[in-house]
C-alpha cells in the first residue's frame, strides 16, 4: 500500500507539472504534454531489427516530425543509445558520450541512454503503430548492455505524429550500474553547442534500479521553447554521504553547486522545510 501511495503521489505531481503549462500567468502560447508510456514490448511484431556492438540504421519515419520549426522525416538509430533526426552528422555509431550541448551531433539529437552499449538477446526493434493521422514511431531497446560492465539498459522511445511529442520510458528495474553513471540522457536541438539543450544527466546517477516506471518526454514542435518533463529519481537505498535534515519543525538553507534559472532569474540557494 505504501508503495502504491508513493506511485500515486509521483503521478499526481507529474500531472500538476503538465497542467502548469495551461495555468493563467504563463507566457506559453500552447499547452505542452508530457508522457512516459510504452507500447507492450511482448506485443511487438513485424518491426525492423537492429543489433550488434556498433551499428546504426536510418529509417524513414512515415510522417513528418517538426522540431523547433524544421520538418524531419528520417532518424538515425545507434545501438549506443542515441537518435539523430535528419541523418547521422557525426558519421559513426559514436559510443563515447559527451555532455549536452555537444558539437558531435549538429542535427536534433536525443540521448535515450548514450553510452557504449551492445544489444543482447532481442535486438533493437523499430516500426510504426496506429493509423494516420495518429501514428507513433517506436524504437524499442530490449536488453541492451553497457559494454564495460554488462549492466542492462531496457526502454523505449516513441515519436508521435501531429503532437511532435517524443517520450522516453525506462522499463523493468535497471541494473545497478546502468542508472546514468556513465551515460548522457537528454535532448539537444539543431546547431551543436549552440543548440537548445535539455540535459538530464551526464555521467551521473539519476535513475532508480528499484523502479520500473521512470521516464521523460520533450515537446519539440515549437521554435520558441522546448519543454521537457520527467519522472525519475536516484535510488533512495543507494544514497550515502548526504546531509540530513530531521525533526518536527526544521528547515535548512542549502547552497547549490550550480545555478538554476527559473523564468529568467538565476538562483543558487534553496530552503528545504
Amino acid at each position: 500500500m505504501k508503495e502504491e501511495r508513493q506511485r500515486t503521489v509521483r503521478r499526481a505531481v507529474g500531472l500538476l507539472v503538465l497542467l502548469g503549462a495551461a495555468l493563467p500567468g504563463r507566457s506559453w502560447g500552447t499547452v505542452s504534454l508530457g508522457a512516459w508510456i510504452a507500447f507492450s514490448p511482448d506485443d511487438i511484431s513485424g518491426f525492423t531489427t537492429l543489433s550488434g556492438d556498433s551499428a546504426t540504421a536510418t529509417p524513414t519515419i512515415p510522417f513528418s516530425v517538426t522540431i523547433e520549426g524544421v520538418t524531419y522525416t528520417t532518424v538515425t538509430i545507434s545501438t549506443n543509445g542515441w537518435l539523430e533526426f535528419g541523418g547521422n552528422t557525426q558519421g559513426t555509431t559514436d559510443p563515447t558520450n559527451a555532455c549536452l550541448p555537444t558539437s558531435k551531433h549538429t542535427n536534433p539529437f536525443l540521448a535515450f541512454y548514450w553510452d557504449d552499449l551492445q544489444t543482447e538477446g532481442t535486438a533493437i526493434r523499430y516500426g510504426t503503430s496506429g493509423t494516420s493521422p495518429n501514428r507513433t514511431f517506436i524504437i524499442d531497446f530490449q536488453e541492451n548492455r553497457v559494454a564495460a560492465t554488462g549492466d542492462k539498459v531496457t526502454g523505449q522511445v516513441q515519436i508521435h505524429e501531429r503532437s511532435n511529442v517524443i517520450n522516453v520510458r525506462y522499463r523493468d528495474p535497471m541494473s545497478a550500474g546502468a542508472n546514468g553513471q556513465t551515460a548522457t540522457i537528454g535532448f539537444q536541438g539543431a546547431g551543436g553547442t549552440s543548440g537548445t539543450a535539455r540535459p538530464l544527466t551526464c555521467n551521473g546517477k539519476v535513475l532508480d534500479d528499484d523502479r520500473p516506471d521512470e521516464g521523460w518526454s520533450v515537446d519539440v514542435g515549437r521554435a520558441d521553447i522546448v519543454p521537457l518533463f520527467a519522472i525519475m529519481e536516484s535510488s533512495p537505498n543507494d544514497i550515502s554521504g548526504f546531509t540530513t535534515l530531521s525533526g518536527d519543525n526544521a528547515i535548512a538553507g542549502v547552497t547549490l553547486p550550480f545555478s538554476v534559472t527559473i523564468e529568467g532569474t538565476s538562483y543558487s540557494t534553496v530552503t528545504i522545510g
